[in-house]
């Protein structure tokens, strides 16, 4: 699926008081009790707090609110920036950003599990705030239930609804200018994982491989409407037919990278677990060395390995720790690519209640996407934390909005 995010952004409103004294009558007057200090007001929902503003700067960020798309463009707060005039009911959104950051796809539905779907998509052009209704597109906002993104700033990739609950879909081009489905090689295809690289997508076939059997990277290009194979990966992508192993690409799509997991995939650390880098000639290296589970560590990636949109650095996220299934910490271990030491980079409270971590990068390092929940689960807010490439300095907070599940322009 599509990884690439990023990954937003700016003002604080800084709050103080201050209390005026009153002149004791006498100087008998016994001196009073200093004031208990008040408690910290509890962020309103969608306060953006900023700890590193020259990070922040460069990254934007949507969220939905009372079913309105707000959106925090360059270290700007967020600002709301649709009217849509829906219901107060709960709805099921998916925000979309385009590669250059100029335009989100926002996408709601309902009783999509019922089978009576429901659902509208709009385009939201910034920084104008252009909002354009998608007249007949339940197809696309199906799609996009499931799993959708940009494939340049005319077409969309879609799953087809019908494969829903599926380890893997079938993706169709959806042309926003004509507002309909293109027919292409793609709609043959059944794809298990796949991103994008400017007018290519780039994708792992569906089939039933045996444990010991290489897997495959395709691409489609669209302007010819050709598929091709671009790389033979030391290592099975798909087992069974369930996504067993996931791969990263640099901006050019001629590097990758790929963490596979074979036996019990939901703990790396117990089956077996290598990381690889490749180039398009085919020449392989392994890629942490320390995080496979046959060495004296023992720890292996618990995030897949991402590579740096110039393909020199590789990262991922390690967990450690005594009650590592239920409360473990996390820590960002990054490589030059191929063959660089290993740096590890602490993340402060990463023992907390965290869930959808996210990695992506800027031109100076490497971005960390946490979100913290509730006991119920639920998400309450969303920080991003910044390591530099080539340091084991800790990872320091970059900002913070209290609005739950946040959705990251892309960088790179």
């Amino acid at each position: 699926m599509q990884k690439r995010w990023l990954p937003l952004l700016l003002a604080l409103a800084l709050l103080a008081g201050c209390r005026s004294a009153t002149p004791s009558a006498s100087k008998l007057t016994p001196t009073p009790a200093p004031a208990a200090p008040s408690p910290t007001a509890t962020p309103l929902p969608g306060t953006l707090i900023i700890s590193d503003a020259a990070i922040a700067s460069q990254l934007s960020f949507a969220f939905v609110r009372a079913n309105d798309v707000w959106v925090g463009l360059h270290g700007a707060a967020p600002q709301q920036v649709t009217h849509l005039g829906l219901p107060a009911q709960p709805l099921d959104w998916h925000l979309i950003w385009s590669a250059d950051q100029a335009t989100l796809l926002a996408t709601e539905s309902n009783d999509f599990s019922t089978g009576a779907f429901q659902g509208e998509s709009w385009i939201i052009r910034l920084p104008e705030q252009a909002v354009t209704p998608l007249l007949d597109a339940a197809t696309l906002t199906a799609g996009c239930t499931i799993s959708c993104g940009w494939l340049g700033g005319r077409y969309l990739v879609h799953a087809d609804a019908t494969q829903v609950g599926s380890h893997a879909q079938i993706y169709h081009i959806y042309d926003i200018q004509t507002q309909r489905d293109l027919s292409t090689s793609l709609d043959s295809e059944v794809i298990t994982e796949w991103q994008v690289h400017g007018s290519s997508l780039y994708f792992t076939p569906y089939n039933v491989n045996v444990e010991n059997s290489p897997g495959i990277i395709k691409r489609f290009d669209l302007s010819s409407n050709q598929i091709t194979t671009v790389f033979t990966v030391p290592g099975p992508l798909v087992s069974e037919g369930i996504p067993s192993g996931n791969w990263d690409l640099s901006a050019d799509g001629r590097r990758a990278v790929m963490s596979f997991a074979f036996g019990i995939t939901q703990h790396c650390s117990v089956g077996q677990c290598m990381t690889f880098y490749q180039d398009a000639t085919g020449k392989v290296d392994v890629l942490f060395p320390s995080y496979q589970p046959s060495t004296n560590k023992g720890n292996a990636l618990t995030i897949g390995a991402s590579i740096s949109p110039d393909g020199r650095y590789a990262a991922g996220l390690a967990a450690s720790g005594a009650s590592i299934v239920s409360n473990p910490t996390y820590s960002l271990i990054q490589q030059a690519i191929p063959s660089g030491s290993e740096l590890e980079n602490e993340i402060p409270n990463s023992t907390q209640k965290h869930d959808d971590w996210v990695l992506g990068w800027t031109s100076q390092g490497i971005l960390v996407q946490q979100v913290e929940r509730d006991t119920q689960d639920n998400p309450l807010a969303t920080s991003i934390f910044f390591a530099p490439v080539a340091s084991a300095a800790t990872a320091h907070l970059v900002e913070t909005i209290q609005a739950g599940l946040v959705v990251f322009a892309p960088l790179g």
